[in-house]
Parts: structure tokens; C-alpha cells; sequence
């Protein structure tokens, strides 16, 4: 299973020599995430409007924070 992030992306187009890399670097909001299974099923883990943020610094580390916005509170147990 692997799940893809999409982002919001700078509306700003840069030219085509930029390394990826440098066009990463810099805090992104989740607007979409979707896992899908070895047989094509999809879902998504975190709901239709998940929360969360990823920081891309430029020496490779990045920070993630994602979540849910219907996460039940944790006194029910329940961690999903």
C-alpha cells in the first residue's frame, strides 16, 4: 500500500533548469490524501479534508504533520 499527498503548489511558474529539490524546499498544506492497495482500491486515510502541513528544508530533512478533521477524542480508545 502507498499513499499519496497532494499539495498546494505555488501558483508561480519557474523554469525548467530549477532542481526539483529547490523548488520543494518550503512549508506545503495537504489539500488531498490517497492510499491505494496492491488492488486498486483507494481510500482515504485521513477523510475528504484532512489537515496538515510538511516542511521541506534544503539540506533533505523534511517535518510532517498530518491528521484528520473528524478525529474522535482520545478518551474513546480509539486511535483511529
Amino acid at each position: 500500500m502507498f499513499l499519496v499527498f497532494a499539495c498546494f503548489a505555488p501558483l508561480t511558474a519557474w523554469a525548467q533548469a530549477t532542481p526539483v529539490k529547490d523548488g520543494l524546499v518550503g512549508a506545503w498544506a495537504f489539500v488531498s490524501v490517497v492510499s491505494q492497495s496492491d488492488d486498486g482500491t483507494r481510500a482515504e486515510p485521513f477523510g475528504a479534508s484532512p489537515r496538515g502541513i510538511i516542511i521541506f528544508s534544503s539540506d533533505g530533512r523534511f517535518s510532517l504533520f498530518q491528521s484528520s478533521t473528524n478525529v474522535s477524542r482520545i478518551a474513546t480508545n480509539d486511535r483511529a
